[in-house]
């Protein structure tokens, strides 16, 4: 099976079992973290990375571990708008791009200790001026 067909289908299961009852009931908090975030790990040279700049929307982000990723990014997907790096994502988020519908996260197990999702997520839903249905994909 390939890194596609697994993504294929962890998307088809993710949309199946979200459960939008809950959407109300709960935070957006815990319901992007519950119900909206795909964690995929298949170790390197999987072809993690090439699915993204695949997938990637003009209204995604792209969140890269370093510069020299960022650049070698752009390169390969022109037309995206929307890539930073795990430290400089925060201050991204509070200034200059509103609208994002999908958040990729390259190399995350990589750097988790580096990276702390949940604050990520804090800080996403309090820039968002209008609540879309979002998926946060956690890759690598």
């Amino acid at each position: 099976m390939s890194f596609n067909e697994i993504m294929d289908r962890a998307i088809d299961i993710n949309f199946a079992n979200r459960q939008k009852k809950f959407k109300f009931s709960l935070s957006r908090f815990d319901y992007y973290k519950n119900f909206c975030t795909i964690t995929v790990n298949t170790g390197r040279g999987t072809g993690k990375t090439k699915w993204i700049q695949d997938h990637v929307g003009f209204n995604d982000l792209v969140i890269l571990p370093t510069l020299v990723q960022v650049d070698h990014f752009y390169k390969s997907v022109p037309d995206i708008t929307s890539v930073t790096t795990f430290n400089s994502s925060m201050p991204f988020l509070r200034g200059s791009r509103k609208g994002i519908v999908n958040v990729y996260i390259d190399n995350f197990s990589e750097y988790r200790n580096s990276f702390y999702y949940d604050g990520f997520l804090q800080d996403f839903i309090a820039s968002e001026y209008v609540e879309l249905e979002h998926t946060f994909f956690l890759i690598g």
